[in-house]
């Protein structure tokens, strides 16, 4: 009687194959949105699809003087700034610079149509009396002020250019035990007596107890004018050196 030829299967084949016959015979799960949904592939090729949109703002070419600024901006960062300059970049917190142009709102200079309004009465009513005016702005009229002694505050804007206007006035409030202090914006300050920009206003009109909070917040600043600025290393200059250190305790290390 001749022999049959049979084929021999592995074990871990045969499981496999037996193990899919198993998976097609059971009825898939329908889900509720089966068939309402088509794929779509999109081709990126030319003349297909439109690409999507993508944060280029980094490969963008910007104009110059925003390059300038920002080459500015990094190089004061880098030199090391001598004190008298850097304390135009320390300028007064939040609830300073708010308490600030609080008083500077009270005192507000008059607009022309209520000078002229002023002038008029006083040609008609000769009991009227001129108002005095409580702020003095200009670099000028700030340091007769501070000479004088008459200004009870000075504010400063942090963004004179140049720097040198207003670099002086610091030491002067110092040398004549006037408080002072510098806060951002000199477009703000312009709005107090209805100008572009004022780049120091000396306050003359104000009471003690207007005045009370400010020089609190300002005595907690007293050293600032005293501290250098700049100097800080970008981090990849500081992995740099941290890495040179390391390997300098090691070469220590070794020869101890």
């Amino acid at each position: 009687m001749p022999y049959k030829r049979v084929k021999v299967v592995p074990k871990s084949v045969a499981a496999r194959t037996s193990a899919k016959g198993a998976a097609a015979q059971k009825p898939k799960k329908k889900t509720p949105w089966a068939g309402l949904t088509v794929k779509k592939p999109k081709n990126f090729g030319i003349g297909n699809d439109i690409q999507p949109k993508r944060d280029l703002r980094r490969f963008m070419k910007w104009p110059k003087y925003i390059v300038l600024q920002r080459k500015a901006r990094i190089l004061s960062k880098r030199i090391k700034v001598p004190a008298p300059i850097a304390q135009f970049t320390r300028t007064a917190d939040k609830s300073l610079s708010l308490a600030v142009f609080k008083l500077l709102e009270k005192h507000k200079l008059p607009t022309d149509k209520e000078k002229k309004q002023e002038l008029e009465k006083l040609a008609t009513d000769k009991s009227a009396t001129k108002k005095p005016r409580a702020l003095r702005p200009g670099v000028k009229e700030v340091v007769k002020c501070v000479e004088k002694k008459k200004a009870k505050l000075v504010v400063i804007a942090h963004d004179v250019m140049p720097i040198e206007v207003v670099l002086t006035l610091p030491g002067l409030c110092r040398k004549m035990d006037i408080p002072y202090v510098i806060v951002k914006g000199k477009a703000k300050l312009g709005t107090y007596i209805h100008r572009k920009n004022a780049s120091c206003i000396a306050v003359t009109g104000a009471t003690t107890n207007e005045l009370k909070p400010i020089l609190e917040g300002i005595k907690s600043r007293s050293d600032d004018w005293n501290v250098q600025g700049g100097g800080i290393l970008s981090k990849k200059t500081q992995i740099k050196l941290a890495k040179r250190e390391k390997a300098i305790r090691a070469l220590k290390g070794e020869r101890l």
